[in-house]
């Protein structure tokens, strides 16, 4: 009867731990753990924007709260943001809010200033990474189209693998062969940033990811698409 009892309890605790959408986190020292509620956070308005030079950017900030939206708002800070309309570039507003228990969330804006003339080279198609399998396949394979609606901007539907897990990118085009990737929050990996080049026919990804304390990798996971024939 013990036995059953203590298995009861067990089970209980683990349905607690997913009805209150808790993340165990590992940036921590001495080999503990502990459970965290990150605080929702939503930007307000278009998270992806295109600006001619000498346009007017509103900044509309974010919708912070303490688990869902509408419950218990939280105060929330621009970490990173200024955006300079008269200066052709690539600018990114950074939105981090803090819950009662000093859980930190972030949420990103990125801003792309043109002035005016023509983005670079078309690099919409086929990639392929890895070496061909036996079904004719490659290991890995994706593709890159134009961002919908938006110009300067492309999509990547998975820039990197792991598992499962795949990790879409949206990245701004610079215009000279260099790109910059839209800063993301991955819901299993947390943030991550990164950048990228056109190499021949060949698109080279950099990514950098953030851990929960806001440590960035000391070197970038780098993957090399190449386009598939």
């Amino acid at each position: 009867m013990k036995n059953k009892i203590l298995i009861i309890i067990a089970l209980i605790s683990v349905f607690s731990f997913q009805a209150c959408d808790m993340v165990l986190d590992s940036d921590t020292t001495d080999g503990l753990s502990f459970v965290s509620i990150k605080p929702f956070i939503q930007v307000v308005g278009e998270p992806i924007i295109s600006l001619a030079k000498g346009g007017t950017y509103n900044e509309q900030g974010v919708l912070a709260s303490e688990v869902a939206l509408g419950e218990n708002d939280l105060e929330y800070i621009i970490v990173e943001g200024a955006v300079d309309v008269n200066t052709p570039g690539f600018y990114v507003v950074k939105y981090e809010a803090v819950n009662e228990y000093g859980w930190a969330n972030s949420a990103y804006r990125a801003v792309l200033v043109s002035d005016g003339s023509p983005y670079g080279t078309d690099i919409s198609g086929n990639y392929k990474y890895g070496f061909i399998q036996p079904d004719g396949n490659y290991k890995f394979e994706t593709s890159i189209s134009k961002y919908p609606n938006i110009q300067g901007y492309w999509l990547i539907d998975n820039v990197y693998q792991e598992g499962d897990i795949v990790f879409p990118v949206v990245f701004a085009d610079m215009g000279n062969g260099t790109y910059n990737v839209v800063p993301a929050e991955h819901a299993e990996k947390g943030a991550y940033i990164g950048t990228a080049e056109r190499v021949g026919a060949n698109m080279v990804f950099k990514i950098w990811f953030v851990s929960k304390s806001g440590v960035v990798d000391d070197e970038p996971k780098e993957f090399t698409w190449q386009t598939k024939p």
